[in-house]
């Protein structure tokens, strides 16, 4: 049998990656090509052959390299689809040399997913009928089940294949007597399969740089659990489980790796995210805390065995493992086990080693008050039951901001990023999703979130940032004359200045519409005096709220002007993305509340668990009532009657429809109150395409509306 080796580049998938992009893809490596029965195979071979291998190669004649050119030829046909299952599902096909996502809309109908889930999660890709309709519709009538699968393959030969014309024609949907078959991967690209081909190709390899970098190209698709749009379905269990454990393996894995290269600090970050993700993986923890007790961060290292801990008494109602109690006792007394050392590449002398014999000397003055810092621990109020959904786009616009802010260059970066949204749209989970990554890669990351009730208290959030800093020369709480404010605001910027040498910091203002006007006036100093210093502030901002906090919105005019801000407004999420939220609960309730929600998840969430607890719809949710009531009261009484009478035509409505209705007010006094209303955006109004100069005025949200026509119901003078 003739086998032929050949060096090819490959690409990784990844959309924002630069090589894959530019055509140059990753390698080359040597791939071993043979026919077989009248068919190709290939194996990965490596980054180098294998010295027996290479005088062979170099004797190759010119009728066996062109056979050789013509065997890689056909061993790799360029797909046409691309499935990404690692976290939100999307499907993208080729148009030319771009790729272009397949419309989120033709995914509405749940069945067509779900089948080709069901078979991308088969061996092979292939799966009977009959197995189908078990796994998909286990309690249905088989009639039933056989009616919604034939609908089910119909819809998804269209979305796959928009131009077919009868069903026999299908290149990618295939069936064969009683059984269903999927393209393989040489037409349909899968996310998951290709993190799977990664892990492969790093395991096969003895070159340790090659094999870290193919795993952090594997890091990189594994964006998210497998399909998380069946997160309650069955036949998705196992597959995900598997992916789920193999990506804690490469997580370890390359955390190894990198303390081979003594990148500890890159090692304790991956530690860290699988520490979060898997909170009862006791090998990582007990890594993370040798490594930690390493870096001189042993204080550290001893606070997260005891958050570890709780959460195993609170969460599973169990302790942590012996040998991990063991080692939490042996980083107390100073001392390091062997066999943990072993693994970092530190050789022991006998039995235990003490700290002194791998830390350096002990420090003096600021550099041993940096040294025994210990970077508070990530504190997040709230627990969620799914991943982030969507905003994928919003994310890694964060994600660069703060990598800019980390890696300072000659070119001034803003220093501040402000989200706006409307309550409930989903600013506070954006920002909690890239705290999280930030606090992994080794940020401080400090939280405080904005009362209404306190914001007479002068400086009161930065008091509360301020305390995860080092202590010595910290301001106190200032209650401070105008000529010492600006004393004041040089020492905030000098301790938040020793701050970031020590870690890069992240602070958060949640709800900056509710700050004190003493703090908007310190953020805006701080902002103008930072310079290249690894300090980023994040603010989330009600824009509703903006325009009657005047000096906030001077304020951010200021900044915006001279491009010391970066302003991201926070859209609803699309009615898909709503449904991937709610897809663990039954299809009626989900539908009901995806439907009502508009794209607002705090409201589809919130109707959604009204519905489950008394399977009603009469009314709404306190929870949301309470929203509107609070910014119905910041208007006058005639403009709440307005929107009242107004509410009665439905949610979106025009002036002569209104007038009518009201005809006991003038004109005048009607433009007024819609003004009144326009100005804290509970309306908007827009031109229609056929006349420009017919204005139309829409509720902010459709539940405003309803919940202003039951108020008015239930008004004496209605």
């Amino acid at each position: 049998m003739r086998i032929a080796y050949r060096q090819q580049f490959t690409r990784c998938g990844k959309q924002r990656c630069r090589k894959c992009k530019e055509g140059q893809g990753h390698g080359p490596y040597w791939y071993a090509y043979w026919n077989e029965n009248g068919r190709t195979k290939t194996r990965y071979i490596g980054v180098h052959l294998p010295p027996d291998l290479e005088p062979a190669q170099q004797d190759l004649t010119g009728e066996e390299e062109n056979a050789a050119q013509y065997l890689l030829a056909r061993a790799t046909p360029a797909p046409v689809l691309r499935v990404y299952l690692l976290g939100q599902f999307y499907v993208e096909y080729k148009s030319g040399n771009e790729w272009c996502r397949v419309d989120p809309q033709l995914w509405q109908h749940r069945r067509a997913r779900s089948l080709l889930g069901c078979l991308l999660s088969s061996a092979n890709r292939r799966l009977s009928k009959e197995q189908v309709m078990k796994l998909l519709w286990p309690d249905l009538d088989r009639d039933i089940a056989a009616n919604r699968l034939n609908g089910a393959v119909h819809e998804l030969r269209h979305i796959l294949e928009p131009g077919i014309t009868r069903p026999g024609s299908s290149r990618l949907l295939r069936l064969e007597g009683d059984t269903l078959e999927l393209a393989d991967s040489s037409q349909i690209w899968v996310d998951a399969e290709a993190f799977e081909q990664l892990l492969h190709e790093a395991n096969a390899t003895t070159d340790a740089g090659q094999a870290e970098h193919l795993l952090e190209e594997a890091d990189a698709l594994y964006k998210s659990s497998y399909l998380l749009e069946e997160l309650y379905s069955e036949w998705a269990t196992q597959r995900r489980d598997v992916l789920q454990q193999k990506w804690a393996e490469m997580l370890l894995a390359l955390a190894n790796l990198r303390v081979e290269r003594e990148a500890l600090v890159e090692a304790i970050a991956t530690l860290d995210r699988l520490r979060f993700s898997d909170p009862v993986n006791e090998t990582a923890m007990q890594r993370l805390m040798v490594l930690l007790t390493l870096q001189h961060r042993r204080g550290e290292a001893l606070r997260i065995y005891r958050q570890h801990a709780s959460t195993l008494k609170r969460e599973y109602e169990c302790e942590p493992l012996p040998e991990t109690r063991t080692l939490y006792n042996e980083l107390r007394q100073g001392r390091i086990p062997p066999e943990y050392l072993a693994r970092t590449g530190k050789t022991p002398t006998a039995g235990h080693l003490s700290l002194s014999q791998v830390l350096p000397a002990p420090l003096g003055g600021q550099a041993r008050q940096e040294a025994l810092f210990v970077r508070p621990a990530l504190q997040l109020d709230r627990h969620h039951q799914h991943p982030l959904i969507g905003r994928q786009q919003e994310l890694e616009g964060m994600r660069h901001i703060l990598q800019a802010v980390s890696s300072p260059s000659e070119a001034k970066q803003p220093h501040f990023l402000l989200l706006t949204g409307e309550a409930g749209i989903g600013k506070t989970r954006l920002v909690e999703e890239l705290s999280i990554e930030a606090y992994t890669q080794g940020w401080l990351v400090a939280w405080n979130q904005a009362n209404e009730q306190e914001r007479h208290l002068p400086y009161r959030p930065w008091a509360t940032l301020l305390h995860t800093l080092p202590s010595p020369a910290r301001p106190a709480q200032p209650h401070v004359h105008q000529q010492e404010r600006v004393q004041l605001w040089d020492e905030v910027l000098k301790l938040l200045n020793t701050g970031s040498q020590i870690y890069p910091l992240l602070f958060i203002l949640d709800d900056l519409q509710w700050v004190d006007e003493e703090s908007i006036d310190l953020l805006g100093y701080l902002i103008h005096h930072l310079q290249k210093q690894r300090i980023l502030l994040i603010a989330t901002c009600r824009d509703e709220e903006l325009a009657q906090a005047q000096k906030l919105h001077m304020l951010i005019t200021d900044m915006q002007r001279k491009q010391e801000l970066v302003t991201l407004p926070v859209q609803p999420l699309t009615s898909m993305e709503i449904g991937t939220l709610l897809a663990h609960l039954p299809p009626q309730i989900a539908h009901s509340a995806q439907v009502q929600a508009a794209g607002n998840p705090f409201f589809a969430q919130e109707l959604a668990r009204l519905a489950r607890q008394n399977q009603s719809q009469v009314v709404l949710p306190e929870t949301i009532t309470a929203l509107f009531e609070r910014r119905l009261r910041k208007l006058s009484l005639g403009c709440q009657a307005c929107l009242e009478k107004a509410a009665l035509l439905g949610a979106t409505f025009d002036l002569d429809q209104l007038l009518s209705l009201m005809h006991t007010r003038t004109e005048e006094d009607i433009f007024d109150l819609l003004e009144e209303a326009l100005h804290t955006k509970l309306l908007r109004e827009e031109g229609t395409a056929a006349h420009p100069v017919h204005i139309m005025y829409h509720f902010c949200h459709p539940l405003l509306a309803r919940f202003l026509r039951e108020r008015h119901s239930f008004s004496p003078h209605a």
